[in-house]
Parts: C-alpha cells; structure tokens; sequence
C-alpha cells in the first residue's frame, strides 16, 4: 500500500513572539515532509530566532511584505502543495510526539477528509474549544435557516475518534483534494472564519473527525503584543472588519445568527491595554485578601506577578479550571468569603463566565457592592 504525501504549512496568527519556539516543537514532533513558512512582514528579530530553527529542514519560505490574515495566508501554502495531505498550523500552538501520524491514521482509517487534534489551552492541560460551536440544526425560530446550537459537554471527553461538526483552525490535517469540494479559504474574513469552513465542510458532505491521540497546545496572547506585533495584530483584529465577517458569514451559510458575538474580538483589542490592567491590579491588591477571577490567563504572566492574589477557584495553590458547575462557582464563592477574603476582581478574560454561570454572577452581587465595572475588570468589595 503506498504511503500517502504529506506537507504543513504555519503561518502567523495574530503575533509572532511564541513563532520559533513554534517552529522547532513542530520540527521536533512531525514526520519529515515539505514544510512552508508564511514569512508575512516577520518583525526582522523574529526572522533572526526562526531561520536557524529551519536550517536542515525542506523548508520553503513564503514572502509577503505586507501582514496578511490567516485564510490569504493558507490560500498561498495551498498554491503551492502537491501531496496528498496538507497540515495547516498556526504559528502560536505547540506540539506532541506523534500528532501528525495519529491524524494521518486518523483519516486513512475512518475515513475522513480532515482530522483534527484535542486542543489545549495553554501550556497545560485546560481544554480549548468555542463552546459555541456545537452543531448544525434548522433552525425553529426561523424559518429556512439554520441555526448552531452550542456544546452540551465537554470537547476533550473520551479517547474514541469521532465526527465532529467544527473545527478550530489552530491546527487541521485535510485531504488536499477536499479543497476541490469546498474551494478556498475566503480572505475577508478576520474572526469567525472557523465557522466559515465548518459549514463548508458540512455543506460539501466531508467527514471531520476528532483524534484524541493527536494532541496540541495553543498558546494564547497574555501579554501585549510588542511594538514590533502591533500593526498585524490590530489589522488581524480590526473590528469593523469583524462585524462584516460576522454578517458575510451568517449570510453565506443562511444561518439565523453568527454563534457568538463580538466579545472574542473586542477582547483581543483588550489585550493591547494590559499594562493598564496590571497598574489597577497594583493599587487594588494591597490591602484586603483579594481574590482575581481571570480564566487563568493571567498568573504566572507580568500581569500578577508580585502581588498578593489568589486564583478563582482555587485548586492546590493554583487556578482550578473553569467550574465544573454554578452550584460548585457558588460554593467555591462562599467558601472564599467564610475564609476571609474581602475583594473580588474580575478581569475581563472571565466575563464570558457569567453567560454560562448565572448564579455566580447573582450570588456575588448578593455578597458584595460592586465598585468598579468597566471593560477592563469588575470589582466587588464583600459586604
């Protein structure tokens, strides 16, 4: 039986500092195979830090002198790959021993048109998936269109490989030939576009399926872009580009609205201010126990490092993960507040928390006097 081609191509997300360690984690843990390295208007100190990282590698390099979003990016790989199978990787995800024959074996064995890793959040093991994207129902308000219903568990539980309706595009393996069904990837798009070739996918009748033996790491921003990255990241993350996406999409795939909102893209533009965020932290830790509410973006970064802190919820020292229920948010709460804690911040990557966990929101509000509220962080002072 003959082996089937493969080649990757990476390309910058939104930033490029994590973009060397990047390229030698996949380096290290893929099969040798044609790589292309979307050299996109590359911070000349970042440029420095990859090329040695490429030397022995098949590597092509792909100029462009200008920052490009990612589907004009992978538009340029898939110009210029003639093998069966392309991987397409994003230039902030880590890698694992094996990924890449695992979702290999995952779409030669199902099989399948795209394979795509569990992903996690960080350097550890926090799950990352939009919770949004769960599946593609009609919809019953809305006559004629569709509607995605958001996930009801877990993305991550279980080893079985399974079909999937969508995919994040942090890191995809596809059959080369799907792109024959589904065309290529629309370069309007700067947010949402994961849900943009889900549909195409789904829409073309192609198999996704989820191989938990391949396994990533993406690493989101948690600190401000440079001054080197901040031109491509405020392009990447441009918002009235964004709301254009948003409707482009939702009319594309006659879908009764876009999953999600805004918020994701409002918060990246965030992130340019978290000098501000750690100055307010500053004035506001000294003093009464306080406890930082923050998705666990934020400890072990500049933004807390030095102050008097402690992580909600609390596991062991250190941050417990998202609670596994509102009931459990509100115990963890009080029990909090019994021990003495008299502040809670909470910093804007926690506030998609309140959707999904109403008590919370309400019982703090019985607890305690908020006294700041603005798009940067909440505070309550305990009552």
């Amino acid at each position: 039986m003959t082996t089937p081609s493969l080649s990757i191509g990476w390309f910058p997300r939104e930033r490029f500092e994590l973009a060397a360690e990047s390229l030698a984690s996949l380096l290290a843990h893929s099969p040798p195979c044609p790589l292309f390295v979307v050299d996109a208007a590359t911070p000349r100190r970042i440029l420095e830090d990859i090329r040695p990282v490429l030397v022995g590698a098949a590597a092509e390099i792909i100029p462009v002198e200008r920052p490009v979003l990612p589907s004009e990016a992978k538009n340029l790989i898939l110009s210029r790959v003639d093998t069966d199978y392309v991987a397409l990787v994003e230039n902030d995800v880590l890698f694992t021993p094996g990924w890449l024959d695992a979702l290999l074996a995952a779409c030669e064995e199902a099989p399948a048109d795209v394979a795509v890793p569990v992903i996690y959040d960080g350097r550890e093991r926090k799950e990352h998936f939009d919770k949004h994207l769960g599946r593609i129902v009609a919809s019953r308000d809305h006559r004629g269109r569709r509607e995605i219903l958001p996930m009801t568990g877990a993305r991550n539980d279980g080893d079985a490989r399974r079909t999937v309706h969508f995919i994040e595009q942090h890191c995809v393996l596809y059959r080369t030939a799907t792109f024959d069904r589904i065309g290529r990837f629309d370069e309007e798009l700067n947010t949402r576009d994961e849900v943009d070739v889900s549909m195409a996918l789904w829409d073309a009748g192609c198999t996704v399926v989820l191989e938990p033996a391949a396994q990533v790491h993406y690493v989101p921003p948690s600190w401000r872009p440079s001054d080197e990255e901040l031109p491509f990241y405020r392009y990447r993350w441009d918002l009235q580009r964004a709301e254009r996406s948003r409707e482009r999409i939702r009319q594309r795939w006659n879908l009764a609205e876009t999953p999600g909102d805004l918020g994701y893209v409002r918060y990246r533009n965030l992130i340019a201010r978290l000098p501000d965020v750690r100055c307010h932290l500053e004035g506001l830790s000294s003093g009464a126990a306080t406890v930082l509410l923050e998705d666990g973006d934020w400890f072990g970064t500049e933004i807390t490092d030095g102050l008097d802190l402690s992580p909600f919820p609390e596991l062991k020292g250190g941050y417990g993960g998202f609670p596994a229920s509102d009931t459990a948010a509100m115990a963890e709460l009080e029990r909090r507040v019994a021990e003495g804690t008299r502040q809670i911040i909470v910093g804007f990557p926690a506030y998609w928390w309140f959707d999904y966990l109403p008590g919370l929101g309400q019982r703090l509000d019985e607890l305690a006097v908020r006294t700041r509220d603005d798009e940067l962080l909440r505070v309550y002072t305990v009552r």
